[in-house]
């Protein structure tokens, strides 16, 4: 990794957690360090839920890709924003989506440089699967995310401890769409059905004031793209908010280049003025593409 990635961090109060190997399950029902995949332990600091009444924080995860467009134009027609949680090596062939998801005013926030889950890393890998994230992101659009999703909720309190001393919030979600199950030919048999009947809960949920959840969905591919579309509708329909998790938690810093005084989706012409920035400076770009290829080789070795 960058050395210059650890300048300035102070992870003395990181608990010292062992690193848990990839595919090894937990013993029992529970761990040790409110590790959310072996129970789904939620910390204090972790937000799954938005706080208001009738609200529901629509996120996607895993992009950019191709099929993130058709998702962008629908949420334009109906002038819905969302949080997007970007995997940094899908930027180096995707930056223009990107571009167009922050003009839109969509929340652009972090979900990894390879997807990779995150308590089998070390805290300097963990640091670079950020720290490279935020670069390639600033890089294309001008800012540095503040929020991010750990991949498949894999997290614990070492790598909150990590993410807490790089001055990241941690979101998870309340309710899982489960639509990657529709993915790459559906080799579950995961029936489309179960998405809709499930979404009629929650929405129901939401409107009685039982639930005010942030969902999980994907804009990696055509299916769950597609899935969206049907049920998003209806959510509105309802009466119910639809908005990203930083405007449902009233934040209004959404990125570290904010200076808090108003939310970010109404600063249309900070958005411009970065884009437009970021857009002249195609050397800078080309250069932080180098560097990522690099750190995803070397990550990949590892």
């Amino acid at each position: 990794m960058d050395p210059s990635q650890l300048s300035g961090l102070d992870l003395s109060k990181v608990p010292s957690h062992a690193i848990r190997p990839k595919g090894v399950p937990c013993v029992g029902n529970k761990a040790d360090g409110c590790w959310w995949s072996c129970d789904q332990c939620k910390a204090p600091t972790d937000v799954s839920r938005c706080p208001g009444p009738k609200q529901w924080g629509l996120t996607f995860d895993d992009g950019p890709s191709g099929n993130t467009t058709a998702l962008l134009d629908f949420l334009d027609q109906r002038n819905i924003k969302a949080t997007l949680f970007i995997v940094g090596s899908r930027v180096t062939d995707n930056p223009d989506i990107l571009r167009r998801a922050y003009k839109a005013k969509h929340q652009i926030a972090i979900h990894t440089w390879s997807h990779t889950a995150l308590t089998s890393q070390s805290n300097e890998q963990i640091i670079a699967e950020m720290s490279w994230t935020q670069k390639i992101i600033k890089s294309a659009i001008g800012v540095t995310p503040l929020y991010m999703r750990p991949p498949y909720g894999d997290i614990d309190d070492r790598v909150r401890g990590v993410l807490a001393a790089m001055g990241l919030k941690v979101i998870l979600w309340d309710r899982d769409t489960n639509d990657w199950r529709l993915n790459f030919g559906n080799p579950t048999n995961y029936n489309p059905a179960w998405i809709s009947g499930n979404e009629t809960k929650w929405i129901d949920a939401t409107v009685r004031g039982e639930d005010n959840p942030i969902t999980l969905e994907h804009d990696l591919t055509v299916e769950g793209i597609r899935e969206a579309m049907t049920v998003i509708p209806r959510i509105t329909d309802a009466g119910i908010s639809v908005l990203p998790v930083g405007e449902c938690l009233k934040d209004s810093r959404w990125y570290a280049e904010d200076d808090g005084s108003e939310l970010r989706t109404s600063s249309a012409g900070a958005i411009s003025s970065a884009i437009s920035s970021t857009c002249r400076s195609e050397r800078g770009w080309y250069a932080t593409v180098g560097l990522m290829a690099v750190y995803t080789i070397v990550m990949f070795v590892l």
